[in-house]
């Protein structure tokens, strides 16, 4: 079973992963070869997380990002919209998990609730978790701890 272990990286990285996520098409996905594919759970304190989004972040500056929705605890990664997987490498990972707070008609662009599980998970600095991603690996479970 593949674990997410210590390590982090920047910021940066994760705005990037936006960036490439929002821009990339259906022939993009032809460019991304070699896809691994990645699923897994998350928990806190062996709760699954209800929802939330898993970052994978490279640390090679040629690596792709990729992202994966949680859903009931569960996560499949996506490189693109239209590429499930990830390419093999090592990534720092962060997670992202918020309440979401009424809307409110004043607000055009409200602002994210507080988050569902420790700050440091949210930052790939800070997280501690790390992953390798290769060809055959089985599912990543993490069981986050505060």
């Amino acid at each position: 079973m593949a674990t997410l272990s210590s390590k982090g990286n920047g910021q940066i990285a994760t705005v990037l992963c936006l960036f490439f996520l929002a821009g990339c098409s259906g022939s993009d996905v032809a460019a991304i070869k070699n896809l691994v594919p990645v699923s897994g759970s998350v928990s806190l304190e062996n709760e699954p997380l209800e929802s939330g989004t898993v970052f994978f972040l490279p640390e090679e500056p040629a690596g792709q990002p990729a992202t994966g929705q949680i859903n009931n605890g569960k996560f499949t990664m996506l490189t693109t919209v239209d590429a499930q997987g990830v390419v093999a490498g090592k990534y720092a990972v962060r997670i992202e998990s918020r309440d979401t707070p009424e809307p409110s008609p004043k607000d055009l662009y409200p602002k994210p609730g507080p988050s569902l599980i420790p700050e440091k998970f949210t930052d790939p600095k800070t997280s501690g978790l790390t992953v390798d991603v290769e060809s055959g690996m089985s599912a990543i479970n993490r069981n986050l701890k505060p």
